[in-house]
This record gives structure tokens, sequence and C-alpha cells, in this order.
């Protein structure tokens, strides 16, 4: 009984976050406003005020502010050909 429990907890619980995390970024933040005004404790508030954050870059992830820079490229890049061996 209480393994069937277990496992039914670790399967909602599975099915939500995956639901939320491919959800529209518009639907999960309509979502977490509302979920904002309940009364939750600060570890359940948290994740919530994130997703009602502003969106910046193109919102497939949380943003490129701690990206890191991206590599510089030399404007000349050397092409070298090499025989073919017979």
């Amino acid at each position: 009984m209480l393994q069937n429990l277990v496992v039914v907890l670790l399967v909602a619980g599975s099915a939500l976050y995956a639901g939320w995390s491919l959800m529209p970024a518009g639907l999960r933040r309509a979502l977490a406003l509302r979920a904002l005004r309940w009364p939750l404790p600060a570890w359940a508030a948290r994740p919530l005020q994130r997703a009602t954050a502003p969106v910046t870059g193109c919102g497939a992830c949380g943003g490129c502010e701690g990206a890191p820079p991206p590599k510089k490229t030399p404007a000349v890049q050397t092409v070298t050909f090499h025989r073919r061996k017979r």
C-alpha cells in the first residue's frame, strides 16, 4: 500500500513537472500569477515568482544574462587543402 502511494506521488510529480516545463510561456506566466495569490510557503512560491519575471531573449531559457560571451573568431581563417593519398 505504501509503495503504491509513493509511486503515485512520483508519477504525479513527474507529470506536473513535464507539463509545466513544456507549457507555453504565456500560459505558464498566467498560471503562476494566479497561484501566487494563494498563501504558499516560500519554497513553493520561489519558482512561481521566477516564472512571472519578464522574459529576456527568445524565451527558450532563463535568459542570456548568465551565458558566457561568444567566442571571437578571427576575421581571416586559413583553409588547408590536403592531397589525397593514392
